[in-house]
């Protein structure tokens, strides 16, 4: 839920949980450690209330025209009566010349203006579902310099999908009775992506929690899993006894438009960059699709906000899309 990994991961005995995780093996006892105040979401909740609070701090363009041009008026007011007081002695006709020097000078364009052209690009933005919530937010993305994306469920759709390599039809079929003795969500996963058909016999099939799954084949040990359990370094792999280890990549599948979004705000000149709570070869892979160089991994949301706060510091106008 806080950090959107797109494979499973394995916790050990005595680690840290949050709300909102998912259990995808059997009964486990937790004990709490924070609650009320102390608990993530509370600390999340307050991430939010500064932002909005700094957020709120940004003066519309129309305030800061009025904070000067207010004074400035009445001042001028002020000099043409005191002038015409001074030079004819009428007070009546100085006044009257002071109240026509507010009256032409009235900011009747500049107040009808600003609301309604941001009446109208709000309205041109609902059209494309995108909600307006604060009067000065179209100048601030006019500013925008640098655009931070999220990943999981911004960019993609938070689903993968195994590429499966070019294997031998005995591969296929060992791979397959491998993966229907799994419950684990990667399993599964890989038996809807091989081909229809049956499965090799196996026997002696067991779960190594946190490592894979394995089993014997024609008095060979046969495992899928983790790389470095398997003997490979990709994340996950496949083995038949002796033999070189293969590894199974799993895609997520980008979200339609993502692409060509990307490619207009590079178009347009802006820097992207992309901060994820996945692991580092899933946020590689998306930002190697999209051709983003700048991207970082395993972010809890404090991260990700320490990020935007030294963008920031650096003098960079940030958009942030996602969560």
């Amino acid at each position: 839920f806080l950090t959107g990994e797109s494979l499973p991961v394995h916790i050990p005995e005595g680690g840290a949980l949050t709300a909102g995780e998912v259990n995808i093996r059997g009964p486990i006892t937790l004990r709490a450690l924070k609650v009320g105040e102390d608990t993530t979401l509370r600390r999340m909740a307050s991430l939010v209330e500064a932002a909005e609070s700094n957020k709120n701090r940004y003066t519309a363009l129309a305030d800061k025209a009025a904070r000067v041009y207010a004074p400035v008026v009445h001042l001028l007011a002020l000099l043409a009566f005191t002038g015409w007081v001074l030079a004819t002695g009428d007070v009546r006709i100085s006044l009257n010349i002071a109240i026509a020097v507010l009256i032409i000078t009235c900011p009747c364009a500049l107040g009808l203006a600003v609301p309604a052209v941001s009446t109208a690009a709000s309205a041109r933005l609902f059209r494309r579902q995108l909600l307006v919530k604060n009067g000065s937010a179209l100048e601030r993305l006019a500013e925008v310099d640098h655009v931070v994306f999220d990943k999981t469920g911004t960019l993609t759709e938070g689903q993968v999908f195994l590429a499966i390599p070019e294997l031998k039809d005995q591969e296929i079929r060992v791979l397959r009775a491998l993966s229907e003795g799994s419950s684990h969500p990667v399993s599964r996963a890989i038996s809807l992506a091989l081909p229809v058909g049956e499965g090799e016999i196996i026997r002696d099939v067991r779960e190594v929690p946190g490592s894979g799954v394995e089993a014997v084949w024609q008095g060979k040990t046969v495992r899928l899993g983790r790389g470095e359990w398997v003997g490979s370094d990709a994340d996950l792999a496949f083995r038949i006894g002796n033999d070189p280890a293969i590894p199974l990549r799993f895609d997520e599948q980008l979200r339609p438009g993502a692409t060509e979004a990307v490619k207009a705000l590079f178009d347009a000149g802006l820097e992207i960059e992309i901060l994820s709570g996945d692991r580092d070869q899933a946020v590689a892979n998306v930002a190697n699709s999209l051709g983003v160089t700048r991207f970082s991994s395993e972010m809890l949301p404090e991260d990700k906000l320490a990020r935007l706060e030294e963008l920031r510091t650096d003098g960079r106008r940030v958009l942030m899309v996602g969560d």
